[in-house]
C-alpha cells in the first residue's frame, strides 16, 4: 500500500484465541502489509496455529528472546523486539499497530484510526476504547479510561511518532512510556471513545 502499515501482536499461549484474531484482521478494510507476531516462548503450539489459520495473510512468526519473568519488565521487551523485527522487513512503514491477542475489533476499526492520523499528523498516536464483559456477561466500556491515554494493545502509530519516541523502554507500562514521550515531543495521543473493541479476558489478568 501507498502507507505501509505493520502490525505486531505479543503471544503467550494463545492457541485458543488465533482463530477469531485471524478472522479479525483478514476482515478488516485496512489490512497490515507485515504481521510480526512474537511468539513468547509459547508451549502449546499458538506458532503453529497462526501459520495454519493466517493462509493468505502477510506474517512473520519471531521469538521474543525475552528471559525476564512473564509479569513486569518482559511485555515491554516482547513488544520491542516485535517492532524492531518488522522495521528490519518493512523498513518504509507509515503506521505501526499494536495488536494484543484478546482483542476483537470491528472491519473499520484500524481505517477510522488511520484516519484520524491523516485528518490530524499531530495525534502521533491513537486507540478505540476497550470494553469488556461484566459479571452478568453484558459488554460494558471499560472503566478509567482517558481520551489523553490511548491503550496500548489496540493503538496506531505514525512513523514519525514512532521515531521521536525511539526504542520501546523497558519498562512495565511500555504504551504509557511511549506516550508520555510522544507528548514531551509535542504529539498529542487520543483514545477515541466512539471506536470501540472488546477484549476476550479481563485487562492485566496475564
Amino acid at each position: 500500500s501507498s502507507q505501509p502499515f505493520l502490525l505486531v501482536t505479543p503471544a503467550y499461549n494463545e492457541v485458543e484465541n488465533i482463530v477469531d484474531l485471524v478472522r479479525c484482521v483478514r476482515e478488516s478494510t485496512l489490512r497490515p502489509d507485515l504481521w510480526v507476531i512474537v511468539d513468547d516462548r509459547s508451549t502449546d503450539g499458538t506458532s503453529e496455529r497462526i501459520e495454519r489459520e493466517a493462509g493468505d495473510l502477510p506474517i512473520a512468526v519471531v521469538p521474543s528472546g525475552s528471559q525476564s519473568d512473564y509479569m513486569g519488565f518482559r511485555i515491554s521487551e516482547v513488544v520491542g523486539a516485535g517492532i524492531a523485527a518488522g522495521v528490519q522487513r518493512l523498513p518504509e512503514l507509515s503506521l505501526l499497530g499494536i495488536l494484543d491477542c484478546d482483542i476483537r475489533f470491528g472491519p473499520n476499526y484500524w481505517s477510522l484510526l488511520r484516519r484520524s492520523l491523516e485528518q490530524d499528523p499531530s495525534l502521533g498516536i491513537v486507540s478505540g476504547a476497550l470494553c469488556a464483559a461484566d459479571e452478568a456477561g453484558e459488554f460494558q466500556l471499560e472503566a478509567g479510561q482517558r481520551l489523553d491515554l490511548p491503550r496500548g494493545g489496540l493503538r496506531l502509530i505514525t512513523a514519525a511518532c514512532l521515531r521521536s519516541v525511539g526504542e520501546v523502554k523497558r519498562s512495565r507500562a511500555w504504551d504509557s512510556v511511549m506516550t508520555v514521550r510522544a507528548r514531551l515531543n509535542g504529539f498529542h495521543p487520543r483514545l477515541q471513545e466512539d471506536n470501540l473493541v472488546w477484549s476476550v479476558r479481563p485487562t492485566d489478568s496475564r
